[in-house]
């Protein structure tokens, strides 16, 4: 955590003190809605700086579950079946910006089941960087890229 600016910082500070304290209230409200495994305050005395936070299962009618926090705060939902994790994924207004699996069939059927404007299946390997691309096409490759998702919902799908 840090200065913004310097290539070493890996987080930085929130965008005002307005904001930093919308995050704190959510925290705080996330306490009693959830199980609380890392993090939960401001970091040092100075700047709007919000130690990385993370909740395990909260509760389905809590604060941190409906709204968007836009901080360093994850909720993180844990299911038994796959039709239950289908149901928590679509049972929000936000969406499911990603989830975690090393079972790839299972995985590609609930990309397609999740009915949400962005989706990413994190698996352990990842593409190289340049997959697919050569020279100076990427430039190309990202202008359309951003072209289609203006009018699609993305789905990522990334396999080892």
């Amino acid at each position: 955590m840090g200065d913004p600016s310097a290539p070493s910082t890996g987080l930085g500070p929130l965008a005002d003190t307005k904001q930093l304290e919308r995050v704190l209230g959510f925290i705080e409200a996330g306490k009693s809605e959830a199980k609380l495994l890392v993090g939960g305050g401001r970091e040092g005395g100075i700047g709007a700086f919000v130690q990385p936070t993370i909740f395990l299962n909260p509760a389905k009618e809590g604060t941190i579950y409906k709204e968007e926090i836009f901080g360093p705060v994850l909720s993180v939902l844990t299911f038994e079946t796959e039709e239950e994790a289908v149901k928590l994924a679509n049972d929000t207004s936000f969406g499911l910006s990603g989830m975690y699996s090393d079972v790839l069939p299972e995985s590609f059927r609930l990309v397609w089941s999740v009915l949400t404007m962005e989706q990413r299946l994190f698996t352990r390997a990842a593409l190289p960087e340049r997959f697919g691309l050569r020279r100076r096409s990427r430039r190309a490759l990202l202008l359309l890229t951003e072209r289609i998702c203006r009018i699609t919902t993305s789905r990522s799908v990334g396999t080892s």
